[in-house]
């Protein structure tokens, strides 16, 4: 049964060690965190305690307490109440309590009759038990109260405080605040009355003053009110942006754990104790199982102390009933559906096979048919362009036939892919139809080149050809000159 709590412990602190990864350096971040300690006691039957209950720093949850003096008397003859959880074998946890509706009023009230429910341990007497102190070491203010808890009633409570020496115990308070303010983002309260102070239990999230949980309303005296539970607990669960208060957790660093990882590579390190003796470990299917080492110079493992454990989890209903359950049994449940899967897995990974086999065969035969298609293309091309060109020069004269030069050109093009591509606005191909008009249109080119030349002949063969006048043939032999000129002047001159 110990072997058993312990491994509760052991796996408990891994479950909170993901949640613990953000808790390692807040030098920024105040929180308010009340604490207790153990007093000398004359009268055997009470146990005198100190508690540091509250400071005037901002809390985690925007809010601050103002006017310590002029408030702190509310303090005197409240009530310190503990919860027990797990049919008794936790000592404290929270603010534990529920809201019930009064049958008759119809009004909501708490109620503390469950099992779990907060009960009076002690109280703080009078207001000689009061003071204000400065803590020398952040200079903060804080409310400090001596309170007596009962030992007849408490005896589990007082024997742990009096094992916890100097480290004492977290508290949490209660209070009631009417007209807060807001200054700067922040909920200050002038004016508030103490309700109670609470004992934390160990593990639990560490109280924060004015953590706004519930808001009760209750009638006549309490009314315009607001219940602020000085608790952390449910707060958490709303705001997804909170930080976790910084608590002392002795375990081994990140860094060890995976050096210690290495030693046990059919295994998972769940977790160790702080010298690393005594290591927490997981099987690969998920059962739990724990490993001693003898001292601190073991460089063996050695596989047979590997000691397979059962680990179990009690749930209290609200009746204060319990159910135990063996965490191997929903281990087996999970490795059932584990092996479940794994097949189904396994059947798609073989159908994913086929059908990537599939999918290949698709693409080879899809890029045969790619490149036939290409291939086919390149020759229509150039077999458009030779039609074209023996089509225009049936047409022509055999010294006017255009050369096939354009021809050549649009076959390197296609063969390059250069009319792969050319398609109409429906996707229709015709690459074809390109090279058959640019084979064409060079057609054009070359006929108009042709008929430039033969003009320019024919201008020259009809200025050769021109009429040819007597006096242009006439000679100038006598110095009078040729032409119509020379002419008239012998002419004149007989």
């Amino acid at each position: 049964m110990e072997e058993n709590i312990e491994a509760i412990e052991v796996v408990e602190n891994a479950i909170e060690e993901i949640q613990e990864q953000e808790v390692e350096s807040q030098d920024n971040y105040r929180s308010f965190e009340g604490h207790m300690k153990v007093l000398s006691a004359d009268n055997p039957l009470l146990k005198k305690v100190e508690i540091w209950l509250l400071n005037n720093q901002n809390t985690r949850n925007h809010s601050r307490y103002e006017n310590l003096a002029e408030n702190m008397l509310s303090f005197v003859n409240t009530p310190v109440l503990v919860a027990y959880v797990n049919n008794g074998r936790t000592i404290g946890d929270g603010h534990n309590f529920r809201m019930k509706k009064d049958m008759m009023s119809g009004e909501e009230h708490p109620t503390f009759v469950d099992a779990t429910s907060e009960r009076i341990v002690g109280w703080i007497n009078s207001p000689e038990d009061i003071r204000l102190e400065m803590d020398s070491l952040t200079g903060e203010e804080w409310i400090i109260a001596e309170a007596n808890l009962w030992s007849w009633y408490a005896p589990e409570l007082t024997e742990m405080l009096a094992l916890q020496g100097e480290e004492g115990m977290d508290v949490s308070i209660e209070t009631l605040v009417e007209d807060p303010v807001i200054v700067d983002g922040i909920e200050v309260y002038h004016g508030w009355t103490v309700l109670g102070t609470t004992i934390l239990g160990r593990g639990v999230t560490p109280a924060v003053a004015g953590a706004h949980i519930r808001t009760c309303s209750f009638e006549d005296e309490l009314n315009g009110l607001k219940l602020k539970v000085a608790s952390y607990q449910e707060e958490q669960e709303r705001n997804e942006d909170n930080h976790f208060t910084e608590r002392k957790i002795r375990r081994m660093n990140r860094k060890q754990l995976e050096a210690l990882q290495a030693r046990f590579p059919e295994h998972i390190v769940v977790n160790a104790s702080d010298d690393g003796l005594n290591v927490c470990l997981l099987t690969r299917d998920g059962y739990p199982c724990i490993y001693a080492f003898g001292s601190a110079d073991e460089q063996t493992i050695a596989t047979e102390r590997i000691e397979p454990i059962a680990v179990n989890a009690v749930y209290q209903f609200a009746s204060g009933r319990e159910v135990t359950v063996d965490l191997n049994q929903i281990f087996d449940f999970m490795n059932m559906g584990s092996e479940s899967m794994k097949g189904q897995i396994a059947a798609l990974s073989a159908d994913k096979e086929e059908l990537q086999k599939e999918i290949d065969s698709c693409k080879a035969e899809l890029n045969a048919m790619k490149e036939a298609e290409r291939k086919r293309r390149v020759q229509a091309v150039k077999d458009a362009a030779k039609v074209a060109l023996d089509r225009f020069n049936a047409t022509q004269p055999a010294d006017e036939a255009v050369d096939d030069e354009m021809c050549k050109q649009i076959a390197e093009e296609a063969d390059k892919g250069g009319y792969d591509g050319c398609c109409r606005n429906n996707g229709e191909w015709c690459g074809d139809k390109m090279a058959e008009e640019k084979v064409l249109a060079y057609c054009a080119t070359k006929i108009a080149e042709i008929n430039k030349v033969k003009a320019e002949k024919a201008q020259q063969q009809r200025n050769q050809s021109k009429s040819t006048f007597a006096w242009d043939m006439a000679k100038g032999g006598d110095g009078i000159g040729t032409g119509l000129d020379g002419l008239l002047s012998r002419v004149n001159n007989k």
